[in-house]
C-alpha cells in the first residue's frame, strides 16, 4: 500500500492570525474615507444639497444591517468563500455561483479603476507642484508593483502598512473637519439644517 501524503490534504485557514482589529482595520481601509469625501461629495451635494449629512446617517444604518446579517452568517459558516459561501447556504449553489462571480467581477473592475484614478491624479499633481510631467502609466505600473510586493509580504504586514496609513488617512479627515467647524462657528452657519430633509429643499430651491 502506498503511504498517504499528508501533503495531499486540502489547505486550511490558519486560526488565530487575524484579530478584531485587523478586520476593522481592513474594512476601514476598504472604505477610501479620503477618496469619498474627495469623489463623492460633489455629486451629491448636486442632488441633495447641505441635507448629505442626512443622507450619510441613513446610509450609514442599512450598512448597519447588512453588516449584522454579514456577521451573522460568518459566525455560522467559517469559511473564506465570503458571499459565496453566504448566498449557498441560503439560496443554493446556482445563486451562490452567481453571487461569487458577481463579486469578483467587482473587485476585478474597482481595483484598476482604484490605480487609475490614483495614478491620473498623482501625474496632476507632479506636474503642478513641481512641473514634472510623467505619464500615468508608469505610475499605474509602479503603484500595481509596489501594492503587490505588499501583498507579497503577508497579511500582517500589509494590515500593518493599512493601519497606519488609515492612521494619516484618518488624521487629515479630522484635521479638516476641525477647520470647517471653527470656521463654520465663527461666521455662524453652524446648524442643525444638514440633518433635516429641509436641507434637501431648501438646495432644491436654490438650484431652480
Amino acid at each position: 500500500m502506498l503511504a498517504t501524503n499528508s501533503s495531499s490534504k486540502p489547505p486550511k485557514l490558519q486560526r488565530n492570525t487575524l484579530q478584531l482589529r485587523h478586520a476593522v482595520v481592513m474594512a476601514v481601509a476598504a472604505m477610501s474615507p479620503v477618496g469619498a469625501i474627495f469623489f463623492n461629495t460633489i455629486p451629491q451635494a448636486g442632488l441633495v444639497g447641505a441635507a448629505m449629512p442626512l443622507c450619510y446617517i441613513i446610509g450609514f444604518g442599512m450598512a448597519l444591517l447588512v453588516a449584522d446579517q454579514i456577521s451573522i452568517l460568518a459566525a455560522e459558516f467559517p469559511a473564506s468563500g465570503s458571499l459565496y459561501t453566504f448566498v449557498t447556504q441560503g439560496l443554493g449553489v446556482r445563486w451562490g455561483f452567481l453571487a461569487g462571480w458577481l463579486s469578483l467581477i467587482s473587485f476585478g473592475a474597482a481595483i484598476p479603476f482604484v490605480f487609475l484614478v490614483m495614478s491620473a491624479n498623482f501625474q496632476e499633481l507632479l506636474l503642478h507642484w513641481f512641473g514634472v510631467h510623467l505619464n500615468w502609466t508608469l505610475w499605474y505600473c509602479l503603484f500595481a508593483l509596489i501594492v503587490g510586493a505588499v501583498c507579497y509580504r503577508g497579511i500582517r504586514f500589509s494590515l500593518q502598512l493599512d493601519l497606519t496609513l488609515l492612521m494619516f488617512e484618518l488624521a487629515i479627515c479630522l484635521l479638516l473637519a476641525l477647520i470647517i467647524f471653527i470656521q463654520a462657528s465663527k461666521t455662524g452657519q453652524l446648524t442643525l439644517l444638514p440633518f433635516t430633509l429641509t436641507g434637501h429643499s431648501t438646495a432644491t430651491y436654490l438650484s431652480v
